[in-house]
């Protein structure tokens, strides 16, 4: 019996990025889950290992396999590390659509939830419409263990924008402009930050357009082993920004990182090249005449590691910041290269992301700033649940939001 061609294609990739390891074990003092279990299988080294022996039929492909692989967070730390320059992220993209084909068929249950999100992800104007719904969620069954003290609305932000886009925003003077990327978080949870973020590059001579075809931009699906689904809305995502040859700006680090990565899986006609973390544009075009001062206040600047260990310029928030006298700007530190967002990691492994999240908290906690700066929105609702799970009265914000508030106080 034939093969599956797209099984060989990840069998193959997966034998042949694996077969760059060198087992150095450079990358293990920087891997969150490594750094919380000191378990070899929580590792970059031990999952390259499993995937390579599951790849070139030396171990089977097992639920308990799958369950070992899925636990990565993707932080992509290590791969900022290797001597090697081991693709890991991609490597645990394709082992995730391996195993996703070698194991049985998925329960009723599981197939009707990833069509759902499949749905959610490709539609991300219906996300808006069912978190109008939100109240409902306690009275739905909780089947299996649950975390009696976790409440899925506490990811929700406290105030929502719920509305459609325009097609362009025009700049009071024209001649320039740029395209915003929505993601599908963003737009139905954090429409404030892309309303800022539009308002900022108004301010600074940009009109903003937005392609209203864009969709997700196929992160979550591609990290779950979703890959062809994936590939669909990165098809549709380069459709939808062709009739421009305009800057792509995105305001979520996350999105970021699979946007520049599209030419890995397709021809993307040059839109990879085009992608631009909303900070560093900003902070690229600010008018030198523009110089302001903001009100007195203690700011914690959080990294994301989808940030960190990217192309993007991780110091343009700072530099952007830094533009404004008064602001006590302090980074956040962490023992760990993640805070435990990692997409859709804080929902369904608590445990391990609220543990990686606690560090970063206390330092909240210690020094109470006024605001918390992150340039994730994943990121952002994760600080934020466990902020107000502790009683804690302190706004999670994106830099751009910052930004926007200085600029409307000073009416300019």
């Amino acid at each position: 019996m034939t093969e599956d061609p797209n099984i060989n294609t990840d069998k193959n990739f997966i034998i042949t990025e694996a077969g760059r390891c060198v087992a150095c074990s450079l990358c293990l003092p920087h891997c969150p889950t490594y750094q919380l279990t000191q378990l070899e299988t929580e590792s970059p080294r031990g999952r390259i290992f499993l995937l390579s022996a599951m790849a070139s039929g030396q171990l089977p492909a097992t639920d308990h396999l799958n369950e070992l692989i899925h636990r990565c967070l993707l932080c992509r730390a290590c791969e900022t590390h290797c001597p090697s320059s081991v693709s890991f992220a991609r490597l645990m993209d394709k082992g995730r659509h391996l195993l996703r084909q070698k194991l049985p068929a998925a329960s009723l249950k599981n197939r009707v939830t990833g069509k759902s999100i499949d749905f959610f992800l490709r539609n991300p104007e219906w996300i808006r419409v069912a978190t109008r719904f939100t109240w409902l969620l306690p009275l739905l069954p909780k089947p299996g263990k649950q975390d009696k003290d976790r409440k899925l609305t506490d990811y929700l932000a406290s105030k929502q924008q719920h509305r459609r886009w325009q097609t362009e925003y025009s700049a009071a003077v024209t001649g320039k402009q740029v395209s915003l990327f929505l993601g599908c978080v963003s737009r139905s949870m954090d429409g404030r930050t892309l309303d800022d973020a539009i308002y900022v590059l108004n301010r600074i001579g940009f009109s903003v357009i937005i392609p209203p075809q864009q969709s997700c931009c196929g992160a979550l699906c591609l990290h779950a082993g979703r890959e062809e689904e994936a590939i669909r809305m990165m098809q549709r995502n380069i459709h939808a920004f062709a009739a421009t040859a305009t800057p792509v700006i995105h305001t979520a680090s996350g999105c970021g990182m699979s946007l520049v990565a599209y030419k890995d899986y397709l021809s993307d006609k040059g839109f990879s090249s085009r992608i631009g973390e909303v900070s560093y544009f900003i902070d690229s075009h600010w008018p030198d005449a523009l110089n302001l001062s903001a009100g007195k206040l203690i700011a914690l600047l959080h990294t994301p590691c989808s940030m960190e260990n990217s192309t993007t310029d991780t110091n343009a928030p700072f530099r952007l910041l830094s533009r404004f006298t008064n602001i006590d700007l302090r980074p956040i530190n962490s023992p760990y290269s993640c805070c435990g967002a990692a997409g859709t990691k804080m929902l369904t492994d608590y445990k391990v992301s609220s543990s990686l999240r606690q560090p970063v908290l206390d330092q909240i906690t210690h020094e109470m700033p006024d605001v918390v700066l992150s340039s994730n929105i994943g990121c952002a609702l994760h600080l934020s649940e466990g902020l107000r799970k502790a009683g804690i009265d302190i706004p999670v914000r994106h830099p751009i939001s910052l930004v926007a508030d200085i600029l409307r106080d000073q009416h300019l």
